[in-house]
């Protein structure tokens, strides 16, 4: 048995998180919200609820996010929807603050996303769902995940609603088991990658 877990540890190290969605409860991610202002029905003079917009994710479970920049929450069931369905261009991360390769990717995604035009996106794909939800996103997403099972972090890239490119894990250069961080010129590296991901 410990050799089976030993196994199972570093295949993960090695390859990267795998990531089918828990379906079990978990902790949600955090948001930055906005409280809309109440407002009256002038017909009736009804008072309705202030509703909360979910603006940005925060990444403080993140830790080598240094600042916050514009990286709005998606649900994996909301991008499965959107994907072929609208004409939006957007990135989007799909990884979980518990994934070590995700934890150094975030901080390079965050940065792009605050120095590049455009639309920004999280999914926590820890957020639990149903197996149907899972092989409607895996449908749409195949080609571009590994054996065709989402592994994390993943980017993609979408233009017009289709996606046009996908980058799993860092770069080839980087070492989960000697490096802290990704450097200087591996930063830039996955920076270049993450624009040319929308073509």
């Amino acid at each position: 048995m410990k050799k089976l877990l030993l196994a199972l540890t570093l295949a993960l190290v090695v390859t990267g998180c795998s990531s089918k969605p828990v379906k079990e409860e978990t902790q949600p991610t955090q948001v930055e919200t906005t409280t809309l202002p109440e407002t009256t029905n002038m017909e009736t003079t009804e008072t309705t609820t202030p509703v909360e917009i979910m603006e940005y994710v925060d990444l403080a479970s993140y830790d080598l996010v240094k600042t916050q920049s514009n990286v709005k929450p998606l649900s994996l069931v909301a991008l499965t929807e959107k994907l072929g369905t609208d004409q939006d261009t957007y990135w989007v991360f799909l990884g979980y603050a518990g994934c070590p390769w995700c934890q150094k990717a975030m901080p390079v995604y965050n940065e792009l996303a605050g120095s590049e035009e455009g639309t920004f996106y999280y999914v926590d794909v820890s957020q639990p769902i149903t197996d149907e939800e899972y092989t409607a996103f895996v449908e749409k997403t195949k080609p571009f995940l590994k054996d065709g099972d989402l592994y994390v972090p993943l980017v993609l890239g979408v233009k017009n609603g289709t996606i046009t490119g996908g980058h799993l894990a860092l770069v080839p250069s980087f070492n989960i088991n000697t490096q802290e961080e990704v450097n200087d010129e591996q930063k830039t590296e996955l920076i270049d990658i993450y624009k040319n991901l929308i073509k």
